[in-house]
């Protein structure tokens, strides 16, 4: 057989040829021999939800992304590898799926020869009729004997492929039920002209013109001297659909789209730089969202990223509107359309804000709207051309500057000014909202025995946390360790401290209802005894998160000793449940348009460090300790909170590291692997999870694996919302940052972002 062929600690063997993922990562390495067999087959077979398989190639630096052969979702993968030539030669390493409780069978075997290959590559196709083979690494003529096999591409699957296929979707949908050709533009796509070169006009002329009827195209001149652009502007003046307005002098982007919007006559604006272009049938789709949803007052969509030639570099997937988010970078963007008479009555652009008005026209126009009002429409609708020095550092360094002066306005309050700080990645922002008396936070946690552990999280909540206001409550379900049992005595002999010891079987909903009980702070933290402080401002940025409007559950960034991220969030509907994304991503991993950099919204926190304010536990009864005694019960409770209305913020600037096995699952035996299984069916049954697409994901994503991936599926996703209420509910009303009773504060509604 092979040299080397090991899985990791995040599988497990259950008999029978049967295998189990109990982590978000499991890897089998492959290595070589230089005597041994030169073909190997492995054939692995879906026992539950289907594969989402990868090949990594080694290289002679080690496992890279850039060399990773992605599998299409399937029930059986059958790989022929060539361990001496091409990319085999070095090892390889299978990742059969990213989720816990991904079962299936995997079979093996190797051949000398190449003949001897064949027959086994076609005994088993002729046991599995329609089975592809997928061949790493064997020579060309290989493959032209077997006939039926196919090679698949070299890393990741092509964008532009993808690209065409959801253009397709939305061209046939567009030709089966075409929308009426209304008697005036619906929508106004306003662009500022300033010495525009011709070329790139040209390409949005060309994007526009190959829309459908319903829009009409807005040129904007402010002042151009460059002659090719007037001639340009002169000679398309007379253009079906597009209007030419001229300035003699040059006043700048926000006048000149001002003028645009004055001069529109769509319902609907939508905002388009003149070295930019609309995707094809952006306009048809935003059409029908628009007429699906009337209630929209603010619709926003993906966009494509290109080169200067037009061919895709990458693209921002987004997620349903995110106002934390908001708060820290403009992932909303392009292509955004606006109601036009709400615009206008906003006063359109400001000036002032030179390389950011579109951000600061973002905040200002969102600013008190309901939820069902915004919506997303998962469709790249823009192509956003990046253009090398296209910006000095000195214009880069005025747009932050200008983007944080709008996010200080967005924020303040009557309580005083808000700040806006750098974010983790310099360029993007974090609120600092006004100092208050704090809460009282009861640390609820619990434990049993584990006397380092203990020990060690009481310490660094005494020592190396500078929250003022905290109490300490530990739930123990029967320690017997006498060290346990003097630590908690001399801690009890402070005011802050309590604990009760009740012998019975674990259940950590159950345990930490009873801490919830015998807490008194006005917002509970829930915290792992395996949790280690990292820095003393940890807690009181968690807190500060509360000052968002609405918010009930706060999470924190959780690293693994060796610093890779444990928890950046949990995904509702990952792998079919619910699962972490960027699971063991490197600690500076900025995640996509940089959210792990930032404060956002998400659907789930872990348990392990979650603040939840005492009116939201309360309000949803705690934990549910009777279907989710051991796992799930976080998930639970965060997506219950949502459905109630409240907010899930997590944040980069709270981080600890969490002391986690980096290989769980190797006791899912027995009854806890049925009592495990009870949960996830408790859980799938409750929230809908075998389906459901997270608002704080995006559609285009495969749910089966922890860092996104494009998979383009059978239908075009529909324009969502984030929050999980009915179109009419507004947002809830801001909650505040408390301090003693009577001594509340809460941040006005004109705080909302």
């Amino acid at each position: 057989m092979f040299t080397s062929f090991t899985p990791n600690g995040e599988l497990a063997a259950r008999g029978g040829g049967i295998w189990e993922a109990t982590g978000p990562d499991p890897q089998i390495a492959i290595a070589p021999g230089r005597a041994g067999p030169r073909f190997a087959v492995i054939e692995l077979e879906a026992r539950d939800r289907p594969l989402d398989a990868a090949v990594y190639l080694r290289e002679r630096g080690g496992f890279s992304e850039a060399e990773r052969v992605d599998f299409p979702e399937s029930r059986v993968l059958l790989l022929a590898i060539d361990l001496r030539a091409g990319p085999g030669r070095l090892g390889l390493r299978l990742d059969p799926a990213e989720h816990p409780g991904t079962r299936f069978a995997l079979r093996r075997w190797s051949r000398r020869s190449r003949a001897g290959l064949v027959r086994l590559l076609r005994a088993r196709l002729a046991r599995r009729p329609g089975l592809t083979v997928n061949l790493i690494g064997p020579d060309p003529g290989l493959a032209a004997r077997l006939g039926r096999l196919r090679r698949p591409a070299v890393g990741r699957p092509g964008l532009g492929q993808n690209l065409a296929r959801i253009w397709e979707m939305a061209a046939l949908e567009a030709s089966l039920s075409p929308l009426p050709v209304p008697v005036q533009p619906e929508i106004s796509f306003l662009v500022p002209v300033y010495d525009a070169e011709p070329a790139w006009l040209d390409r949005l002329l060309a994007s526009f013109e190959a829309q459908g009827p319903g829009a009409e195209l807005i040129l904007a001149d402010d002042g151009s001297s460059s002659p090719e652009t007037a001639f340009w502007l002169a000679t398309h003046d007379r253009v079906p659909g597009l209007t030419v307005l001229r300035a003699g002098a040059n006043r700048g982007i926000a006048h000149a789209t001002n003028r645009a919007l004055a001069a529109a006559r769509g319902a609907w604006v939508g905002l388009v730089d003149h070295d930019d272009a609309l995707s094809p049938h952006a306009v048809d789709r935003l059409r029908r969202a628009l007429r699906d949803h009337p209630e929209t007052l603010f619709l926003y969509t993906d966009e494509v990223v290109t080169d200067e030639a037009g061919a895709p570099k990458g693209a921002f997937w987004k997620p349903a509107f995110d106002p934390v988010l908001l708060s820290g970078v403009n992932y909303v963007n392009h292509l955004s359309v606006y109601r036009r008479e709400r615009l206008a009555a906003l006063g359109g652009l400001r000036e002032g804000f030179h390389g950011s008005q579109d951000y600061e026209l973002v905040l200002r126009y969102t600013r008190g709207l309901r939820a069902g009002q915004i919506r997303h429409l998962p469709y790249p609708a823009y192509q956003w051309t990046e253009r090398a020095g296209s910006v000095s550092h000195a214009g880069k360094d005025r747009a932050v500057a200008n983007a944080r002066k709008a996010l200080e306005e967005q924020f303040a309050s009557l309580a005083g000014p808000a700040r806006a700080e750098p974010a983790l990645i310099g360029e993007l922002h974090r609120m600092r909202f006004p100092e208050a008396p704090r809460p009282l936070v009861s640390v609820i946690i619990p434990n049993r025995d584990s006397h380092e552990m203990i020990a060690r999280v009481i310490g660094d909540l005494r020592a190396r946390t500078d929250y003022p206001r905290m109490e300490i409550v530990v739930v123990d379900n029967g320690s017997t360790d006498p060290r346990v049992h003097a630590l908690y005595a001399r801690e009890a002999r402070r005011g802050d401290f309590r604990y009760e010891i009740r012998p019975e079987p674990f259940n950590f909903a159950a345990m930490v209802n009873r801490g919830a009980a015998m807490a008194r702070g006005e917002a509970l933290l829930l915290l792992n005894n395996d949790i280690s402080v990292i820095e003393p401002g940890w807690l009181g940025e968690m807190v500060e998160c509360l000052a968002y409007p609405g918010t009930g559950v706060v999470g924190a960034k959780l690293l693994f000793p060796d610093r890779t991220l444990q928890h950046g969030g949990v995904v509702l509907g990952l792998g079919g449940y619910a699962g972490h994304w960027y699971y063991r991503a490197a600690e500076d991993d900025p995640g996509p348009m940089g959210r792990l950099a930032v404060r956002n919204s998400l659907s789930v926190v872990t348990g392990a460090c979650m603040l939840v304010t005492a009116e939201c536990w309360h309000r949803l009864g705690g934990m549910d300790a009777r279907r989710f005694a051991v796992a799930y019960n976080d998930v639970d409770l965060c997506a219950r909170a949502r459905e109630a209305g409240y907010g899930v913020v997590w944040t980069p600037f709270a981080t600890l590291f969490h002391h986690e096995s980096a290989s769980r699952g190797s006791d899912m035996v027995g009854e806890k692997a049925r009592r495990f299984q009870r949960e996830k069916d408790a859980l799938a049954a409750r929230h809908g999870t075998a389906t459901l697409v997270d608002p704080s994901f995006s559609p285009w994503w495969s749910r089966f694996q922890s860092r996104p991936r494009l998979v383009v599926g059978e239908r075009l996703p529909a324009a969502r919302v984030f929050l999980g209420l009915a179109s009419a509910a507004p947002l809830r009303a801001p909650l505040s940052l408390a301090g003693p009773a009577g001594d509340r504060r809460p941040m006005p509604r004109s705080a909302r972002g």
